[in-house]
């Protein structure tokens, strides 16, 4: 049986494998039922065949990192600017309402009225305006009607 388990020189394979191989022969007896590999999305999705638990999920990545990149959130907390901006994303680009937002995020209707206010607001700041823009393209791009 040929040893599954790679090694450096051929000389220390040969003196490994020499004895029982005890890993080899484990996996040589056990079948293995690895899953179909899935499918890359291929991108932009249609809107109509996007799952807005993963629009969600998506605009609040792209969220968080645009928080990253842009520095320090006000009263220091990077966290809930991200998912504000993330809540914001998908109202704004996805069109899903804010009952369906708050659902998606396990929030409460009014913490997502309160997200939109205070992202809103932020908008008048030049840096966090283009942030925000950069994240609103990036999303259209992923999902296009």
């Amino acid at each position: 049986m040929t040893c599954l388990i790679p090694r450096g020189p051929l000389s220390r394979r040969r003196r490994h494998c020499s004895r029982t191989c005890s890993v080899s022969m484990l996996l040589a007896r056990t079948p293995l039922a690895l899953p179909a590999p899935a499918a890359a999305p291929v991108l932009p999705i249609p809107a109509q065949d996007a799952d807005p638990a993963f629009l969600c999920r998506l605009a609040t990545a792209l969220a968080a990192r645009r928080r990253a990149a842009a520095g320090p959130a006000p009263e220091g907390a990077p966290i809930v600017s991200a998912r504000q901006l993330a809540m914001y994303l998908a109202h704004v680009v996805l069109g899903l309402s804010q009952v369906q937002v708050a659902h998606r995020f396990g929030r409460d209707r009014r913490t997502v009225a309160h997200a939109l206010k205070r992202v809103e607001q932020r908008r008048d700041e030049a840096g966090y305006d283009a942030e925000v823009i950069a994240a609103e393209q990036l999303l259209r791009w992923v999902v296009q009607p």
